[in-house]
């Protein structure tokens, strides 16, 4: 122990009303330190407590918690000065009260027991046997006392050195015997006396017998393994040879039970075998056999459900093991032979769907494997020797059209490559040298309609020539790249306009390149160095808006990253390291205000989670680490916690609940992840939106439903996450709304939206999520106002209607003012676009003249401002508020006869405070307040 610990003790015992153990720590600290700047204030301390004259302040002083039946005689002693009388003396002539207190200390000290836990006689107890040998008394008592600075107490020191330095090294390891031996508080259900062990500097590292040191140490008998914060890390025993024997136990920093095995005589593993993970849950268990392996063993996830099950045999993995989801569903099957993988392994989505198969001979994957989407779908196949991939292989996309075609040489590209989009139509072309599995020879690029765009020449992975192509396949331009330095290259599109600009150099990219939309406008700025994508990047709409930047550093997306959205204000921003998301984030509305701010490690949710309203105020707060949600609190409007909980491996169930106490969300909850049926419910207790999870996402049948008449609204199919299969919206008077088909998660082919009367609102044709093809708007009256044309997402191009109310003529370029008319010559659309995004007010037209719809966008082209729609006869129909593409503040809804059915609020697209209900006469029959999306409050 240090000085300063003894000093700490007499403070602890002083502050429980304890003045014997105090004092023999004073002393202690004393001895040690007799001459340091503040040992004179530690004297007249144990001079009070000898006079019984110390007085604590009543907030100083504690409930005793040490229990002290040892020491209760000697502190009446003490207190009642007894030493103190004439007839007691003392060989030590100096007039202070602690002379006699301290002999008195000395003989009327407590005997420890063997194997004492009461720490005071176990760190004083030898030392008190030494000074009661020979003169170690009077040496002690003049070494404390010549703390006060006194000549006749440091005289009598310096005239006697030899009875200091004899008492000194007797009281010395006295002192410190306690550092080299503890008392466990139970070692094999006793307490029990064993050895210290230090590290070089001098922290304790384990308790028990044993001798040597370092590498050569044996260790023997009972030990406990300490770590640098002083908590058990392991326990257990040595035989007399130095092996582990019998039952050894390890622990998680945490202090719960980590592994508890047992060694036969020889120290090798023999019997159970036991793991659990820091929250309690069993990890692993199996059996040994005398150091090997033997039997079945399990696996188990951090909730306690099995994971994986394998057979041992002879020491190794023999036979089929089998891996589980959290829920109990078998996620793989393969088979072992000698702890290699050796035969089929299958692999298998969460509701039980193939995923894939493929053959391992002596652990190396062999042979052909197929590779399914969740629809059943095959997503790829090919084949593996010596596990690398080896000879032609073919991926496709979800719809399941060729994305790819190619061949490898174990494990490296070679000979031609074919990519496709997911219309089927040809997108690149390239080849790959068979010696080097560098590009070679001619790389072709295609457009949308699979017309051939430009052609690179490659040598060995370095472009030596570029050419580019018309619509009718004839060369445009044609530039040659320098084997060495510098060469500017100009790409084009098949129409001629330019499609980017950039450098090579010694034939590969170098430096900037510039990539342009249709319009001309910047679309992205790429940096390279020697190849290799390095420095910031910078994508824009065509409108010249920042859309994201972000910077690699050699080839992998590193440093600051912004998304931002089409009127220039942030959407999302964080920081990449090594092409991984790292750290914190944020997520904002489109107003600019903070929506979510997380933490990040690797891509995976960890740490502190938070969610705010568009009124920046606090939502909820979560806890996650490494993508498990383990604590929860939600917050109502005023910042009073409503729902506050653990999640632990045993939670079955996850709640939250409105400020009234009433259910919101329930939901079942397996291994902290979501899992089973759940339910968003009203205020009354109605069900608002259902759906069923597994494994954290949604899965199987979704369905929402009206508050006000209890109608769907909405209904779909989820596969692992994803929206699979035909989803329909609906109205609240029950009649369609729209309807399309998602494939893989994305929408595909033909959507349809309808007015509530039945007739066509709009139709938009989608490939793989974005929108391409036609895409035909009408007014309520089922009148075809115009028909634009979509590539990859981005309108190109329109026509308006013939006389049969269907589109008609050439299409025409997409660009400044557009407009449509009817077949009476009365306007059908007026439309204004710049950057490719509209731009100004648009106004939508009845066959009659009537206005059906006006709306302004702004800034980007974001819905800004008032957005008007009319019945035929010119009633209004809806008014409704957008700020930043999404409903902001009120919007009201009429009935055809022109009285108002209801007003809504909303804060950046969500419904926030009042929404209000009338009757036809006008009076308003029920407002709902909502707040972070909910209804808070009825009126």
């Amino acid at each position: 122990m240090h000085a300063s610990t003894h000093y700490q003790l007499a403070q602890l015992a002083i502050r429980q009303g304890q003045p014997a153990r105090a004092l023999i720590s004073l002393l202690t600290f004393l001895s040690i330190y007799p001459d340091n700047a503040g040992s004179r204030d530690v004297l007249i301390l144990a001079e009070q407590i000898s006079s019984n004259a110390l007085e604590l302040d009543a907030k100083e002083k504690l409930t005793p918690f040490i229990p002290n039946e040892a020491f209760r005689e000697l502190d009446l002693l003490i207190t009642s000065k007894a030493a103190l009388r004439k007839d007691y003396t003392s060989k030590v002539k100096f007039n202070a009260n602690l002379v006699k207190q301290t002999q008195l200390l000395v003989e009327k000290f407590p005997v420890a027991e063997p194997n004492e836990t009461d720490l005071w006689l176990r760190v004083y107890t030898p030392l008190i046997q030494v000074l009661r040998q020979e003169e170690n008394l009077v040496a002690f008592t003049y070494l404390i006392l010549s703390s006060a600075e006194d000549n006749k107490a440091s005289g009598w020191v310096k005239s006697n050195k030899g009875k200091i330095d004899k008492m000194v090294e007797a009281a010395g390891p006295a002192i410190n015997q306690f550092r080299a031996y503890q008392i466990p508080s139970v070692v094999q259900g006793k307490p029990t006396r064993l050895k210290a062990w230090y590290t070089s500097e001098g922290k304790l590292e384990g308790i028990g017998d044993g001798e040597g040191a370092g590498e050569k140490a044996i260790l023997r008998g009972p030990w406990q393994m300490i770590d640098e914060e002083g908590a058990i890390t392991e326990e257990g025993n040595f035989s007399s040879a130095g092996n582990r024997v019998g039952t050894w136990r390890s622990y998680h920093t945490n202090g719960t039970l980590e592994k508890e095995l047992a060694y036969d005589a020889e120290g090798k593993l023999h019997g159970r075998y036991v793991e659990y993970h820091d929250n309690g849950a069993l990890s692993v268990e199996g059996n040994y056999d005398h150091g090997q392996p033997a039997g079945i063993a399990k696996l188990y996830h951090y909730c306690g459900t099995i994971r994986e099950v394998r057979p041992y045999a002879q020491g190794d993995i023999n036979g089929e093991v089998l891996f589980y989801y959290t829920d109990g569903k078998l996620q793989r099957r393969t088979n072992y032979k000698s702890d290699k993988k050796d035969g089929i392994e299958t692999g298998f989505y969460a509701d039980g769907t193939p995923e894939y198969t493929t053959t391992y001979v002596a652990d190396k994957r062999q042979g052909a494997f197929t590779v399914y989407y969740a629809d059943k779908t095959l997503e790829r196949k090919g084949s593996y020797d010596q596990d690398e991939m080896h000879g032609p292989y073919i991926e496709y996309h979800p719809n399941g059209q060729v994305e790819s075609t190619g061949t490898l040489n174990h494990g490296k590209l070679t000979g031609p490559l074919k990519l496709y989009y997911p219309t089927g139509k040809l997108s690149v072309e390239k080849n790959y040298d068979a010696a080097t599995s560098e590009l070679h020879g001619l790389y072709r690029d295609y457009d949308l309609e699979g017309k051939l765009l430009e052609e690179q020449l490659y040598e060995q992975g370095r472009v030596t020539r570029v050419i580019a192509y018309d619509a009718a396949g004839k060369v445009v331009s044609q530039t040659s790249v320098a084997k060495k330095g510098k060469t500017t290259v100009k790409g084009l599109r098949i129409d001629g306009t330019p499609l980017y600009t950039g450098s090579y150099l010694n034939g590969q990219p170098d430096g900037e390149w510039v990539f342009l939309h249709r319009n001309g406008a910047t679309r992205e700025i790429r940096r390279y160095a020697a190849g290799v994508r390095q420095g910031p990047t910078e994508e824009y709409y065509a409108t010249g808006k920042l859309k994201q930047r972000y910077s690699y550093a050699n080839d992998e997306l590193d440093g600051f990253s912004e998304v931002f959205y089409p009127d220039g204000v942030v959407q999302r921003a964080g920081f990449y390291q090594h092409g991984q998301e790292q750290g914190e984030w944020h997520q904002y509305y489109a107003d600019g205000t903070v929506s979510e701010e997380y933490n990040l490690l690797n891509g995976t949710a960890h740490g502190i989670a938070r969610s705010f309203t568009p009124t920046r105020q606090l939502a909820q707060e979560r806890w996650l680490e490494y993508g498990r949600l383990l604590a929860l609190t939600a917050f109502d409007s005023t910042g009073r916690v409503i729902d506050r909980f653990d999640i632990t491996h045993a939670s079955k169930k996850f709640s939250l609940h409105y400020p009234s106490g009433k259910p919101r969300l329930e939901s079942a909850l397996a291994c902290y992840e979501l899992d089973g049926s759940a339910a968003w419910l009203s205020p009354s207790g109605k069900t608002e939106i259902s759906y069923s999870q597994q494994q954290g996402n949604r899965h199987g049948a979704f369905r929402s439903y009206h508050p006000t008449t209890g109608k769907i609204a909405m209904e779909g199919t989820y596969r692992n996450g994803q929206r699979e299969g035909e989803w329909k919206q609906y109205y609240e008077s029950g009649k369609l709304r729209s309807k399309g088909v998602y494939r893989n998660g994305e929408e595909d082919g033909e959507w349809q939206y309808l007015f509530e009367n039945g007739q066509p609102d709009m139709t938009r044709t989608f490939v793989a999520g974005e929108l391409h093809g036609p895409a035909r708007h009408y007014n309520m009256q089922g009148e075809l106002l115009v028909e634009k044309m979509f590539e990859r997402g981005e309108a190109v191009s329109f026509r308006g209607p013939g006389s049969d109310g269907k589109p008609t003529g050439a299409y025409q370029a997409l660009a400044g003012s557009v407009s449509t008319q009817f077949a009476n010559g009365k306007p059908a659309a007026v439309e204004t676009y710049k950057g490719g995004r509209y731009d100004g007010i648009r106004t939508y037209y009845y066959s009659n003249g009537q206005v059906f719809r006006r709306v302004q966008n702004q800034n980007g082209g974001v819905l800004s401002g008032v957005l008007t729609t009319y019945y035929p006869d010119g009633k209004m129909r809806e008014e409704e508020n957008y700020a930043h593409d999404e409903l902001q503040g009120r919007s009201r809804y009429y009935r055809p006869d022109g009285t108002l059915e209801r007003e809504e609020t909303y804060r950046s697209g969500e419904k926030s405070g009042p929404t209000s209900y009338y009757n036809a006469q006008g009076k308003p029959i029920k407002t709902e307040v909502y707040w972070n999306t909910y209804v808070y409050d009825v009126r």
